[in-house]
């Protein structure tokens, strides 16, 4: 077993990002997505981009795909682009409270709060906007964690008539 990747902060990132400054990079990797409207769950490669570009906010690309029994990617699932910001700036004691925003090409629009400590990220939907056709969706939860040099999420999920409830996680590696 390698040892695990240790965090990574760019030297040119702006300040206020330093707590969630470990997101940067390319990552890929592979997870599960599953729901109670599902007949099964369906696994799925990922490919996360996260940049920046010297402003107070990280740059957020997630394309997803289904992936055959041999691991090989298939037909697309999901793409989400957005941004992270820290609102006000500054980390307190009980972690830094940070912001995700993301698009979606399904009919929708999230916007997330929570905080980050130490290489973990905890979010839950403040806002979710959709189109007249888009499914019906409510609130979510999102789990991000820097773990062994990976990068580990899960989400949970309020939508189609269903309580909170688990719906997808992965586990991706940065890639150089």
């Amino acid at each position: 077993m390698s040892p695990a990747r240790p965090i990574e902060i760019p030297a040119d990132l702006a300040r206020p990002l330093v707590a969630i400054g470990w997101l940067v990079g390319t990552w890929q990797g592979a997870g599960e997505v599953t729901y109670p409207s599902m007949d099964e769950a369906v696994p799925f490669g990922q490919e996360l981009v996260v940049s920046h570009d010297g402003r107070p906010f990280l740059r957020w690309d997630s394309r997803t795909w289904r992936l055959d029994d041999e691991g090989r990617l298939g037909a697309p699932l999901a793409t989400e682009t957005g941004f992270w910001r820290v609102p006000g700036g500054e980390a307190g004691l009980e972690g830094t409270e940070v912001e995700l925003l993301l698009a979606h090409p399904m009919g929708y629009v999230e916007q997330y709060l929570g905080r980050a400590h130490a290489g973990k990220i905890e979010l839950t939907t403040e806002l979710v906007a959709r189109s007249a056709d888009a499914k019906e969706y409510s609130a979510a939860q999102r789990l991000y964690g820097f773990v062994q040099g990976d990068l580990l999420w899960a989400m949970d999920m309020a939508a189609v008539g269903h309580a909170m409830t688990s719906h997808a996680s992965a586990r991706l590696k940065k890639v150089a």
